[in-house]
């Protein structure tokens, strides 16, 4: 079996969908994959028994050249009138048909996207060339956080093309629970319950160091700087962040780390009294540093500004994760409540869904 796969990251990040193509590639050695996907350049090459087809990420990757100076410059017009994260969808769509016209015969298209360009280039490939698509969400299309200014319906009319050409769908269960409310049978029909796997391995750290550790970007997550900067002070700790760094917030008890080898952050990981986890301000949409940290089995600091959104629902099955209420983060009880967590021995064991459970069933659609 010979499948032509779509993904925005793989090669070169760390990204969920990346982490989530790879265990799918490594399953079935039997299956045979052709990877098209973004990266530093423009190159053909080996990797994870997968042949890949790389083209430039001028934007993610900081490529740095005239091609970024006005990649960037065109993003930040187009978003205001297109959903951004289509902005790829003819250099997917281009590249896939040069491959499939080279190479002839594939017997599926997958694409695995939370950007969706793959999802667009992958049902018009699948439409032009008769080959059947799978469709692996990430996030969500309709109920995009980053989408919130575009009108629900113009998102429904740009997507129900892509739903209605695959022959399966597959996202996680609080994404379907949307969805079902939206669309027709013909489509609700072929959707099928994909949990994020388990895409961080098991951390069990036992000499661990006074501070928290946080991935990812942390501008979006916090809308007081100077009351969270107070809270960290008051529970007599520090943040190590990953990510970029605020351009107008001053956070004294926040350590900024550029980028650095997934080796190394986990040496990080390890060591920290545990990890903090910002939830999103509403929405259906569970950040994949969520799931990363389940992961881990590490104490985890859950700061939440709302008890009904997917990512709450999600960790309430936990009860050795620590919830806090940003509208409370510096009531003493709070910080009473933070220290002692932070400080007393938790025994954990969390029961998670596993790579093998949910990748199976893309392989077994694959091969029915």
């Amino acid at each position: 079996m010979k499948i032509l796969l779509l993904t925005e990251n793989y090669a070169t990040t760390n990204f969920a969908t990346g982490k989530i193509v790879k265990k799918l590639i490594d399953f079935d050695k039997n299956i045979n994959y052709v990877v098209v996907c973004k990266g530093n350049d423009n190159r053909h090459f080996e990797l994870n028994n997968s042949e890949v087809y790389q083209m430039p990420s001028y934007y993610t990757f900081g490529y740095k050249n005239l091609s970024t100076f006005l990649y960037k410059g065109y993003t930040k017009i187009a978003k205001h009138f297109y959903p951004y994260t289509l902005i790829d969808r003819k250099r997917f769509f281009k590249l896939a048909c040069k491959i499939i016209n080279k190479e002839k015969r594939f017997d599926a298209i997958i694409s695995v996207s939370g950007w969706f360009s793959t999802h667009e280039s992958a049902t018009r490939i699948g439409k032009k060339f008769r080959i059947p698509v799978y469709l692996v969400y990430t996030d969500p299309f309709v109920g995009n956080l980053s989408l919130t200014h575009f009108k629900e319906k113009r998102l429904i009319k740009i997507e129900k093309p892509w739903l209605t050409n695959s022959k399966s769908i597959f996202m996680p269960q609080n994404y379907i629970d949307k969805y079902m409310n939206i669309y027709e049978n013909n489509i609700t029909s072929k959707i099928i319950d994909f949990e994020l796997p388990c895409i961080t391995e098991k951390i069990n750290s036992q000499n661990t160091e006074n501070f928290l550790i946080y991935t990812g970007g942390i501008s979006n997550r916090i809308k007081d700087y100077a009351a969270f900067d107070s809270f960290l002070y008051a529970v007599d700790t520090h943040v190590e962040c990953f990510g970029e760094k605020p351009k107008k917030a001053s956070l004294k008890n926040v350590m900024f780390h550029e980028r650095v080898p997934q080796k190394k952050l986990k040496q990080y990981i390890e060591k920290a009294k545990a990890i903090l986890v910002f939830d999103n301000y509403f929405g259906i949409q569970i950040p994949s540093k969520a799931i990363e940290a389940v992961s881990t089995n590490k104490k985890i600091v859950f700061i939440y500004y709302q008890n009904n959104t997917a990512c709450y629902e999600f960790y309430k099955k936990y009860d050795d994760i620590l919830f806090v209420n940003f509208e409370f983060i510096n009531n003493t009880e709070t910080i009473k409540n933070i220290k002692s967590y932070l400080e007393k021995d938790i025994y954990i064991n969390r029961r998670i869904y596993t790579n093998e459970s949910q990748i199976i069933k893309v392989i077994n659609k694959l091969k029915s």
